[in-house]
């Protein structure tokens, strides 16, 4: 029986059906008999497993459309040959050894590689679905676990988000339409490769970035993805409107503490892995979950750029002779800065690249696609989880010195985060 059961009905029906596939986001599954599947919150599927794997569309072919099962955070690589600092084995691609046994506790995670999109800073994947089996059909409103390493425990369920977490703010003018960016996370936000390179494994249509005209997978455009999400969520929408884009981006935050979880370090760097921090401790706060906040405690894991980017100013930095990025020029620090807060590219693993320097390289990168998330955690009272204060200083110092940067370009302030920021910070 061919299924492609909507995730309202399947959630609303409150159990399994009996399928031989199941099909996402224009990738199809096909099993060797009937199995009971069903449908995560967010929509992903589920199938009780053991599960033969009969054929999966696309097809395999030239090492791309691949399928990778339980990936790590690493560079290995089983989807498409062709992804950029990517290390590609066949081995890890499920879908040349078709059909294969699956067994539970597996997510199965198929690709839809791009014929001609392939080179330089352009994604090589175009789409990249979760089918995740399980050994027990899931809950009604279970959320999916996370498809980093072997745990697939049911954790989570949309009964436990707390709404009262988030804001009823008025709507500012400048407020993007909901359905907009709720699409943003309609797909998995995909977390492999942890270094400036994991870009490249960001699928384009599960990284979507409308009106600036750039694309998605780099860490400055996720950041402001994420931004409009984190605040539409702090708006006076009822509940019920506000439900579809937290569910969405609370997978997205489960997601991210998987790899975590896994070892993920979101390092310094330019402004490659902006973006991720504020969406796990959104998960975590309306799940009440505190693994998953103790992955956002910057005391206990300073994993998230940034993090590891803003620090205040210290005698060893004054002392510090300092080195230009690309031989940009250098200011260095002054006796009179010590206590101020600050950011640096790569601070906290090679502060000599520290530059006092206003204009310095990627100040203006990584600055206004993080604002939205540093007021985000202001409005939901999250510091003290977040828990690394040289990051808020520092974007208050940020927002003054920036204020009047405000349009749509990529190294702007966004008019949404900005308007939000003057009417609602503090």
């Amino acid at each position: 029986m061919y299924v492609t059961l909507s995730a309202a009905l399947v959630l609303l029906a409150g159990k399994a059906v009996g399928a031989d596939s199941v099909s996402q986001f224009g990738i199809t599954w096909e099993f060797s008999a009937d199995h009971e599947v069903g449908q995560f919150a967010n929509g992903d599927w589920w199938v009780v497993g053991p599960v033969t794997i009969t054929s999966i569309t696309p097809a395999t072919a030239n090492e791309t459309n691949g399928t990778m099962v339980n990936p790590s955070v690493d560079n290995a690589n089983g989807w498409d040959s062709r992804i950029k600092y990517g290390e590609y084995s066949s081995g890890l691609n499920l879908a040349k050894s078709l059909p294969a046994i699956v067994q539970p506790g597996s997510s199965v995670m198929s690709c839809v590689s791009f014929e001609d999109q392939a080179t330089l800073d352009n994604p090589q994947l175009e789409t990249i679905a979760v089918l995740t089996v399980l050994a027990s059909a899931a809950s009604a409103g279970d959320f999916r676990p996370p498809y980093i390493g072997s745990d697939k425990a049911l954790n989570w369920n949309v009964s436990q988000l707390d709404f009262a977490k988030l804001r009823k703010l008025e709507k500012p003018q400048s407020a993007p339409d909901l359905a907009v960016v709720e699409g943003y996370f309609e797909r998995p936000w995909i977390e492999k490769e942890d270094g400036w390179t994991g870009r490249y494994f960001h699928p384009f249509k599960n990284h979507p970035f409308q009106n600036r005209g750039t694309v998605g997978t780099y860490g400055r455009e996720m950041a402001h993805t994420a931004a409009d999400g984190l605040l539409s969520l702090q708006l006076d929408y009822p509940d019920a409107e506000k439900t579809t884009l937290l569910v969405r981006m609370v997978q997205a935050g489960i997601d991210i503490y998987g790899a975590a979880r896994d070892g993920a370090v979101w390092g310094d760097g330019g402004g490659h892995n902006q973006g991720r921090k504020m969406v796990l401790l959104l998960a975590g706060a309306v799940l009440g979950d505190e693994a998953i906040l103790e992955y956002a405690d910057a005391a206990q894991h300073k994993i998230f750029q940034e993090d590891l980017q803003t620090f205040y100013v210290t005698a060893d930095d004054v002392a510090r002779v300092h080195v230009g990025v690309g031989g940009f020029f250098v200011d260095e620090y002054e006796r009179r800065d010590i206590g101020m807060p600050e950011w640096g590219t790569n601070h906290h693993h090679q502060p000599k690249f520290d530059n006092r320097r206003w204009d310095g390289p990627y100040r203006l990168v990584a600055g206004p696609c993080t604002l939205g998330h540093v007021l985000t955690a202001r409005l939901m009272g999250l510091e003290s989880e977040w828990n690394h204060q040289a990051a808020f200083d520092y974007y208050d110092r940020f927002y003054e010195m920036e204020s009047e940067n405000v349009s749509v370009l990529t190294n702007s302030i966004q008019p949404f985060v900005a308007e939000m920021w003057n009417l609602h910070n503090n």
